[in-house]
């Protein structure tokens, strides 16, 4: 049993962590001690019970759960984002271990403070992404980065079975053959998620970590780094276009204080090269086609897949014909959050993975080129477009 801290409880925690906590709570995997934030806990079903405390302006964290060392709980921390890495990097020294939602660092000087984190206190500190641990879980499969026992062991992670034979695992390549061109798109446009009208201001705001390349091209370019072995390393980015929606930039005049110049993104293209010559393109944006396309595909010299990250399957495409898409599904389980949190839970335990390779090393690698492609972009670029809730195409 894992003794939990939650701290931050808005929209993410209601609507996604609180029932994924909860759901583990019932399984006796933790138990959630305490959640903190800087106002009351809005009303939540999940974990009702829990005790809540508030943090005033100036309170380390150390302080609000030092009566809780003894419990030697994890710290997930879920707020703000320009609070993750200096509250990770206090809780750490004072010997506490961290989970840390993106982004992980919103510049070059937080993401240093998480660099000398993770090479003096080992297994202190996990930065969690969830496509990795869920979106791309078998695209992953299919390139050998996910244990070959994963769905052999339904009851560890949350009944999770696939319809893949284990002769399928690591045969991506033979599958395919060499990766000749690689496109990821990120793109919510559904009333669920592909809106900020009601998010907080740190999604918005590039100060404070806002726009979408730091929330939703992590997301993208994790899954490719997990399997550089196929494609090469991502090197920086050839080209990169951003937009923003003109619905979106009326939101954010009527709700907060921004200069235009700090305001984010809400859709971005952009284009890299591997280290073997393979093209990648990635597309992340809201407000766009009026609904929900998440994707990968990779074209080989044989043949193409297909990853569908919505409805999590795949379909491998050899020639004319297509062979029935390989899927898995979760079953009786909330949200995809799951084996996220699990996952990260058992990387700082050092015990039960299911991933070939550690999903905080890929993460901050993600992290490092996310700040590098937004601080090229927005210094050459001087006029940024705008485009209307729903476009088929953002650039004419």
């Amino acid at each position: 049993m894992h003794n939990i801290v939650v701290v931050g409880t808005g929209d993410y925690y209601a609507k996604t962590l609180a029932p994924v906590l909860a759901q583990l709570q019932k399984e006796g995997f933790l138990n959630v001690v305490v959640t903190i934030d800087s106002v009351e806990r809005r009303p939540c079903v999940a974990l009702a019970e829990v005790d809540h405390r508030r943090r005033e302006p100036g309170i380390p964290l150390r302080n609000l759960i030092a009566d809780l060392k003894p419990l030697n709980p994890i710290v997930i921390l879920a707020h703000a984002n320009l609070y993750h890495a200096t509250d990770a990097e206090d809780l750490v020294q004072h010997g506490f271990r961290v989970i840390l939602q993106k982004p992980y660092a919103i510049n070059q000087d937080e993401l240093q403070i998480l660099e000398n984190i993770l090479d003096h206190y080992p297994q202190r500190l996990a930065l969690v992404e969830s496509y990795q641990t869920w979106n791309t879980l078998l695209f992953l499969f299919l390139a050998g980065m996910v244990k070959s026992t994963v769905f052999n062991s339904p009851n560890s992670y949350g009944r999770l079975s696939a319809s893949v034979s284990n002769d399928y695992w690591g045969q991506l390549r033979s599958l395919i053959g060499p990766p000749r061109y690689v496109q990821v798109n990120i793109l919510e446009g559904s009333k669920m998620f592909g809106h900020l009208d009601h998010r907080g201001q740190h999604l918005i705001d590039l100060q404070q970590g806002g726009g979408m390349i730091q929330d939703l091209a992590i997301h993208a370019l994790a899954p490719l780094m997990a399997v550089e072995n196929l494609i090469g390393q991502i090197q920086n980015a050839d080209c990169v276009r951003i937009a923003r929606c003109q619905q979106y930039l009326k939101m954010v005049a009527t709700r907060f204080n921004l200069p235009l110049k700090q305001v984010g993104e809400t859709y971005a293209e952009m284009r890299f090269t591997t280290t073997t010559n393979v093209p990648v393109v990635v597309l992340v944006g809201k407000y766009v086609l009026g609904k929900d396309q998440r994707n990968i595909t990779m074209v080989g010299e044989f043949g193409t897949m297909h990853c569908n990250l919505t409805n999590l399957s795949v379909t491998i495409i050899l020639g004319e014909e297509i062979f029935s898409p390989l899927t898995f599904a979760l079953q009786r389980l909330p949200l995809v959050h799951y084996t996220t949190i699990k996952e990260a839970i058992n990387e700082l335990l050092g015990q039960d993975q299911i991933l070939e390779y550690s999903a905080t090393a890929v993460n901050l690698r993600c992290q490092s080129l996310a700040l590098e492609v937004l601080r090229s972009t927005h210094q050459s670029v001087s006029t940024i477009s705008v485009y209307s809730d729903g476009a088929q195409q953002i650039f004419v």
